[in-house]
């Protein structure tokens, strides 16, 4: 699996040669667009939280941040590095509602037979006004991916196959396209990731 390390470089398990996706401002473009949207007040979730390095920068923009990724026992110690009275990161997900979930670069990695489970632990664990930003990659014909992507990626996704995806579990889906460090709503056939906020308010 790899990884965004606090070095700003990419860590992974398997092979040191990385794309252009890997880039350190890129992954971060995803979530300083999430903290412009969060609310200052808000509780928020970020399921698949890695190094913890994006957890650390949300947490400047809102209330509290509750950080959980399903490889802690390989992150505990990248995680240490993070001591800030409104950030926790933990094992197991709380028995509780938030105001927001932040999951970038997640779907991905979710086997085909558990993306349902993936999304019912989502809107379990939302509140009922909340909202979900959720970033994946925009799919490729497997002789264009990276030796990363061929390897860790279960599924990619097109934007038609997203789209139903998420609009399965959300009322109201909004699409944006990110290139580089830029996040827009620009023509989404040329989307290196898509960027998605779901909610299900009236």
């Amino acid at each position: 699996m790899e990884r965004i390390n606090t070095n700003n470089n990419i860590e992974n398990s398997n092979t040191s040669n990385t794309n252009h996706q890997d880039n350190y401002f890129i992954h971060l473009a995803r979530y300083m667009f999430c903290s412009r949207l969060i609310d200052k007040n808000e509780e928020v979730l970020e399921m698949g939280c890695g190094t913890g390095y994006g957890a650390s920068l949300l947490s400047d923009f809102c209330k509290n941040v509750t950080a959980h990724d399903v490889w802690h026992h390989e992150l505990e110690n990248e995680w240490e590095k993070y001591n800030k009275p409104n950030l926790t990161f933990v094992k197991d997900l709380p028995n509780k509602k938030f105001d927001s979930i932040v999951s970038l670069e997640v779907l991905e990695h979710v086997p085909i037979p558990e993306v349902e489970d993936y999304f019912n632990t989502i809107k379990n664990s939302l509140s009922k006004n909340g909202t979900l930003y959720l970033s994946t990659p925009r799919y490729l014909p497997k002789e264009q991916r990276s030796q990363n992507r061929l390897n860790y990626h279960e599924k990619e996704y097109t934007q038609e196959e997203l789209k139903i995806l998420l609009k399965k579990h959300f009322n109201n889906v909004y699409f944006f396209s990110q290139n580089d460090a830029l996040i827009s709503t620009h023509n989404p056939k040329m989307a290196w990731t898509f960027m998605t906020i779901c909610t299900n308010k009236k």
